[in-house]
């Protein structure tokens, strides 16, 4: 998971994902194993990218050092820690 602290974006690189960028040591979510994980779908009003691919929300973001990320935007339930479960929007890799 890698969070972007000037944003509320958290990025999650997934499974078959094959230019994720930056290796965090830690395996890459698996969509499947969730039982949480909803695409958010282009004509939801959770995309507020405006953009579409293969009928899912697309992220796209770039920054100033040169680097960039994008994805599928999702909807999924994390737990960091012991703490209680919280529904996030995260764009997956």
């Amino acid at each position: 998971m890698i969070i972007d602290t000037g944003s509320t974006a958290t990025y999650v690189p997934c499974e078959g994902c094959t230019a994720c960028g930056a290796h965090t040591g830690n395996p890459k979510f698996d969509p499947a194993a969730s039982s949480t994980f909803l695409p958010i779908a282009c004509s939801s009003q959770d995309c507020h990218s405006g953009s579409c691919r293969s009928g899912k929300c697309h992220f796209s973001k770039s920054y100033q050092e040169q680097s960039s990320a994008s994805g599928d935007l999702i909807l999924d339930s994390i737990q960091l820690g012991r703490g209680a479960l919280t529904q996030h929007q995260s764009p997956s890799l």
